[in-house]
């Protein structure tokens, strides 16, 4: 199968208020602290979370240097904000709730493994900012999220419950 990511940054004038809506913020960030619990009581530390979120993106909770190491000039593309390293299972509804509303006619849906998850349209694109932010290509990203044992494919619009 062939098969590509959507072009976020080229569409990033339709997408980014999507992205910054209030609608969104309710689904990534509450997935976001959860994200961030996780992480930290895997580390044995606490967290104390943010009283003032009103300026926050899923990028503010990164713990990976990926971004400086990527070789690029110029500033980093927007879609940026809305990816953070090791997060795809937990900014997956966010995804999903982006591509359904930038692209209603398509089923969008959700495919995951305990290697990754991603959003796909059922047919040759894949909607997954982490991965194509990142440098991974589409063809792998969809052979962790699909090609595992665990693999699961909900159904269009069903959203991925921790």
């Amino acid at each position: 199968m062939i098969i590509d990511f959507y072009p976020i940054q080229k569409r990033w004038r339709k997408l980014g208020p999507i992205y910054r809506s209030p609608e969104a913020k309710a689904i990534w960030l509450p997935e976001m602290m959860d994200y961030q619990r996780q992480r930290m009581e895997d580390l044995g530390v606490s967290y104390p979370y943010p009283e003032d979120t009103s300026e926050l993106r899923p990028a503010d909770w990164e713990s990976c240097d990926w971004r400086w190491n990527q070789g690029r000039r110029g500033p980093q593309p927007q879609f940026w904000d809305y990816v953070c390293h090791a997060s795809c299972h937990w900014t997956a509804n966010l995804s999903l709730f982006v591509a359904m509303q930038a692209e209603p006619d398509r089923p969008w849906r959700m495919v995951s493994s305990c290697a990754h998850t991603t959003v796909w349209d059922g047919a040759e694109t894949l909607w997954d900012p982490q991965f194509q932010a990142l440098g991974v290509s589409a063809t792998d990203a969809w052979d962790r999220a699909a090609g595992k044992d665990d693999s699961l494919i909900l159904e269009p619009g069903e959203f991925q419950l921790h």
